[in-house]
């Protein structure tokens, strides 16, 4: 019995079955994207949202600044937490309670929030100008907190054990 097969570039399959070939023609599986790069976008976005947001109301409608301040950062979280749970990580995001996440994200913003300021203070310390210790904590921090979204807060599939 003779078998062949047909290649092709493009990534169709052909497969021999007992000297018969099988042609599937069906259109390839897009391969999965990676959330990081939506991840970093969100983050500048969210950014955005709360520096934009201090800046229209501090200067523009003469709120007083921490005011401002406070209403720009919570903007920007919450842009950050739905954005995340809907478009970062997709159908994944929306597989676990909204309300543990939540509560989970709040304690990941304050244990971020301390570390941002312990950070800095130990780095200007140390004699790093807080310019880049900022810089270096939020590197840092960006980095954990996408790692703590994909595995544990707005994970897929089964549940991870709840943070709280």
């Amino acid at each position: 019995m003779f078998e062949f097969g047909i290649h092709s570039n493009r990534s169709n399959k052909c497969n021999v079955v007992k000297g018969k070939i099988r042609m599937d023609f069906s259109k390839p599986e897009k391969p999965t994207k990676h959330p990081a790069p939506r991840y970093f976008l969100v983050g500048l976005l969210a950014f955005a949202v709360d520096y934009g947001t201090l800046l229209v109301l501090y200067y523009l409608l003469s709120i007083p600044l921490s005011v401002a301040t406070s209403l720009g950062f919570v903007s920007g979280l919450i842009l950050s937490f739905f954005s995340n749970r809907h478009w970062v990580f997709g159908e994944n995001g929306k597989h676990r309670n909204i309300a543990h996440q939540s509560i989970e994200y709040v304690i990941l913003v304050i244990f971020n929030y301390s570390i941002t300021v312990l950070g800095v203070r130990f780095l200007n310390n140390k004699g790093v100008h807080p310019y880049y210790g900022k810089l270096i904590v939020m590197s840092l921090i960006m980095c954990w907190n996408y790692t703590l979204f994909k595995k544990a807060i707005f994970a897929g599939g089964q549940s991870p054990p709840n943070l709280v």
